[in-house]
């Protein structure tokens, strides 16, 4: 009878033993638990997730006294998509996966889990869903002026503010097109769910009107873009040469650039 007891006491501290706070970092900062979903939020085509998680837990395992999870996995994803384990080892364990650059909009799920390899500290394997929300309206542009007037040779400066609505970081490619021989692109790194702003030049050296359009591409899929159009006028007088001043000297002795400041302040006046 006596090792009746013993057997079941020690079936139920290893049961108790194995209910231990297993803790995601990231996309939030939760308890990991068997079979729960986590929420990785809205992402665009070909936009890459990470999930981090503490290898570390106290409790559980062959003594009771917790042990390190290996690797973190994402173990069956949708066709086309890709998946990178975490390092082994590492501290947090951060797999990642990345969307098909042409998947199409809609919910999907993937199924992840973290590993005790070889069962070494004999914590159990703890498996788990991702739900992720695919669309293409994860980016937003805005650019201002929308005209302008320049000296030849003096840039047209566009300012410009790129949101990203994902719920993961990317890099846009900005470009534009409408004046021959200017190629100038601009990347810019716009962390999840923020925004932020750049300046973009075109320089035209003729007299003229140009009509272009600037264009912005996430480097993660060409499915993730937005082209506006605008114009800038190249014209040479002396009120459009003294506001050229403003965008910068580019051919102007250096000794001459504080007068240049002040006839570039003065045709603010007009």
């Amino acid at each position: 009878m006596q090792n009746k007891y013993a057997t079941t006491i020690l079936a139920l501290a290893v049961l108790a033993g194995a209910i231990y706070p297993l803790m995601m970092l990231a996309p939030a900062n939760t308890a990991l638990r068997e079979g729960m979903v986590v929420d990785a939020g809205t992402i665009g085509p070909g936009q890459t997730f990470a999930i981090s998680v503490d290898p570390k837990v106290s409790s559980g395992g062959k003594y009771g006294i917790g042990g390190i999870y290996d690797l973190v996995e994402f173990y069956s994803v949708p066709d086309g998509w890709s998946a990178k384990p975490s390092k082994t080892t590492s501290n947090p364990l951060q797999a990642e996966f990345t969307v098909a650059p042409d998947a199409q909009e809609g919910d999907y799920t993937l199924y992840a889990r973290a590993i005790d390899e070889g069962f070494g500290e004999g914590l159990p394997t703890v498996s788990f869903k991702v739900k992720v929300h695919v669309t293409r309206d994860v980016l937003g542009v805005s650019i201002t002026p929308k005209s302008q007037t320049v000296s030849a040779g003096q840039p047209a400066q566009f300012e410009i503010t790129v949101t990203n609505k994902a719920n993961t970081n990317d890099v846009y490619t900005i470009t534009s097109q409408g004046v021959r021989g200017w190629e100038f692109k601009r990347d810019i790194f716009v962390p999840a769910l923020s925004s932020k702003t750049v300046e973009y030049e075109v320089v035209g050296y003729d007299e003229s009107e140009y009509d272009i359009s600037i264009a912005t591409v996430s480097t993660s899929s060409p499915l993730i873009a937005q082209a506006q159009n605008l114009t800038f006028t190249v014209r040479s007088n002396l009120l459009s040469d003294l506001k050229a001043t403003n965008s910068g000297v580019m051919v102007f002795p250096v000794m001459l650039s504080p007068l240049y400041s002040l006839a570039g302040l003065l045709s603010n006046l007009y």
